[in-house]
């Protein structure tokens, strides 16, 4: 009993070691994330939440406009799809984190955010893979599968500490209209930014 024991205990050991050192990786790679190299797995591996983090002495956050990049040869018409979309997260960010009642001023003016008081910017990008049957739809080309990917995250402007950051997925290898795969990506804008909001209302004060 005793050398089974004795056998364990380091086994454990080394068990242990590597379950801390893969959720240390995983955390660094949701806190590195990009939509151009965005981090993989779970809701939780692509959540990001500095240990220091608290909200308890900001006022306010500032929405920055929201970057959009494409696979995609850029045009009016994949442009017009862009702007649709930077314009769906850009409201819907300031919903999801009003609904919150963390803050008292949610905004796109840097001079609202400033009066109010300590505030934190909020930062997001997208990378949108329309895949071929939304580029025929839109210019009438194109090849792959669509893929959308949409990076939040809040941040001090003053030390450039990374506070909470959520790297969202949407994905749709089967709708056969390019009107629809548009749709899909349109409606995970919205998800996506739902559950960051969700996210930051569950931080410590």
């Amino acid at each position: 009993m005793r050398r089974s024991i004795a056998f364990l205990v380091p086994t454990l050991c080394v068990v242990l070691a590597v379950t801390i050192s893969s959720v240390l990786a995983g955390g660094e790679a949701a806190r590195d994330s990009t939509a151009k190299n965005p981090a993989k797995g779970s809701h939780e591996d692509r959540t990001y939440i500095s240990p220091d983090a608290k909200l308890g002495g900001y006022k306010a956050v500032l929405i920055l406009d929201p970057q959009m990049e494409t696979t995609a040869d850029r045009n009016e018409k994949v442009d017009s799809v862009l702007s649709e979309l930077r314009g769906i997260v850009r409201s819907q960010l300031r919903s999801s984190l009003e609904s919150t009642n963390r803050f008292s001023v949610v905004t796109f003016k840097e001079e609202d955010a400033k009066q109010a008081g300590k505030y934190l910017v909020c930062k997001s990008d997208s990378m949108v893979h329309f895949g071929s049957t939304a580029l025929r739809w839109i210019v009438g080309f194109g090849a792959g599968k669509s893929r959308f990917f949409l990076v939040e995250s809040l941040e001090d402007p003053e030390t450039q500490e990374v506070l909470i950051k959520y790297t969202g997925y949407g994905m749709d290898w089967t709708a056969p209209m390019g009107s629809q795969i548009i749709a899909k990506m349109q409606s995970d804008a919205v998800t996506i930014s739902g559950y960051f909001g969700g996210l930051v209302s569950k931080m410590p004060e």
